[in-house]
């Protein structure tokens, strides 16, 4: 009777055993699934509750690991845009700062202009020969301040328009926009 009751307890314990199995993988799953490894996968096979259990804690680990790779790309976006937002900041400034230097190069070539106009030369080539460097000058001085003036009037926020609406008419385009997503 001793032998039957000691190999009927090792019986249990071994059923027990195998039947705590699956709960003992899914724990180990959660485990790893806390501490971030989202790639963790029971794979439990049979149509028992555990086993069920085990294929939808699948199905969340492969959608946990596919929005940590979502924000993953999206911070690294964010981090692109802000990288990029940045050296907006820095170009407007450097225009901002070759712009003033261009304004007093200009007002300094016109002053040369005028001198040149009063001055006496040798020759009429060497009037004409300063006159068409001058004027090169010119060009060129102007052609860089319209690129500053350009660049910073993209780096400037433009003012907003505003105007009167009809409020009824917004609500209901935003509602037809999104009246499948309200459906479900």
């Amino acid at each position: 009777l001793s032998v039957l009751a000691i190999g009927v307890s090792l019986a249990v314990m071994a059923i027990a055993a195998r039947t705590l199995r699956p709960v003992r993988t899914l724990t180990a799953g959660v485990a790893r699934i806390a501490r971030g490894d989202y790639t963790a996968q029971i794979g439990l096979r049979g149509d028992d509750e555990i086993s069920v259990l085990g294929r939808e804690f699948d199905a969340m680990a492969r959608a946990l690991q596919d929005r940590e790779i979502q924000l993953r790309e999206k911070q690294e976006a964010l981090l692109r845009a802000e990288q990029l937002a940045a050296v907006g900041r820095i170009s407007a400034q450097v225009a901002h700062e070759v712009r003033n230097p261009l304004s007093s190069i200009g007002l300094n070539v016109e002053l040369l202009e005028e001198a040149v106009s009063r001055a006496q030369f040798t020759t009429e080539a060497e009037r004409t020969e300063t006159t068409e460097l001058l004027s090169a000058m010119t060009r060129e001085i102007d052609r860089l301040t319209d690129v500053t003036e350009q660049y910073l009037r993209l780096a400037r926020v433009p003012k907003p328009h505003l105007e009167a609406e009809n409020l009824n008419g917004v609500v209901a385009n935003v509602l037809d926009f999104a009246s499948e997503e309200l459906g479900r």
